[in-house]
């Protein structure tokens, strides 16, 4: 996908290099995007949940489906001898 100008409404405009198509971003991927940034900043940095501008509990409610997302980790073709693995159980779930 490139930029290809905007729409009537000034939002941006995506072109597909393979087939043409244009789009433009919806209000739902643009807030889930938001959110997700959000969700990543308090994971991350260890931001209190009261310095995101919302309620504890309107935070928790708008970034559940964050929860549910698999981490994509490509293999950097790097190969090791040994393998160091550590686990911590957090609800029902083993983090590595």
């Amino acid at each position: 996908m490139r930029k290809n100008g905007h729409d009537r409404n000034g939002r941006q405009r995506w072109q597909c290099d393979a087939c043409k198509a244009t789009t433009t971003a919806t209000i739902e991927s643009r807030s889930r995007a938001s959110t997700l940034r959000a969700f990543l900043d308090w994971l991350l940095e260890a931001a209190p949940q009261r310095r995101l501008g919302c309620d504890a509990r309107t935070f928790r409610r708008r970034s559940a489906w964050c929860w549910g997302l698999e981490p994509r980790i490509l293999p950097d073709g790097v190969v090791h001898h040994v393998v160091m693995a550590d686990g911590t159980y957090v609800n029902g779930w083993c983090l590595l």
